[in-house]
């Protein structure tokens, strides 16, 4: 039923231009429609298995149109991506490396924790060249996952967070 409703607000939305706030609630509605029909176990412990679930609810969720919502949509594939990495391939590595020893990252662009990262992970002989490798593949994803999260926040009205601001030492971890 939902996705018969959702058929004709993106028909008028390409017609119309900006959609309205009830079109934009009736996207958020059908996303969360999909996403409780793909029933992703984000704690399954062999996590390639959830990647045809993944693929059922983008598929199901098509290009939202709204702002906030793309940009939820987006910050979820690069989540759903970069956790498949993690918990697949670097995850014994990933699991040995004291990387949470590294200074928290601060700004998105600001590379020195992935910097940091890098050198544990080639010092740790729980990781190969292989791993460190794809780690560094996947550090432009995880600095648009952080730009992506800053600019929901922005869509919500919500305040930059003055967690950041308040850190003073390295030990601690960032949220």
């Amino acid at each position: 039923m939902l996705q018969q409703l959702f058929v004709p607000v993106l028909f008028l939305v390409a017609v119309l231009g900006e959609p309205t706030e009830k079109e934009c609630e009736l996207e958020e509605q059908h996303a969360m429609s999909c996403a409780s029909e793909a029933n992703i176990n984000w704690n399954n412990a062999d996590f390639e298995k959830e990647v045809p679930k993944f693929e059922k609810w983008v598929k199901c969720v098509g290009e939202p149109v709204c702002p906030l919502n793309a940009k939820l949509f987006e910050r979820t594939k690069l989540q759903f991506n970069m956790y498949r990495i993690i918990t697949g391939e670097l995850s014994p590595c990933y699991k040995k490396s004291n990387i949470n020893s590294c200074r928290p990252i601060r700004e998105c662009e600001d590379l020195s924790f992935h910097v940091c990262a890098t050198d544990i992970m080639k010092q740790s002989n729980a990781c190969s060249l292989k791993d460190v490798n794809t780690y560094i593949s996947t550090i432009p994803d995880l600095v648009r996952y952080c730009n992506v999260k800053k600019e929901i926040r922005e869509l919500r009205g919500i305040p930059p967070s003055r967690i950041y601001e308040e850190r003073g030492n390295n030990t601690k971890i960032s949220p």
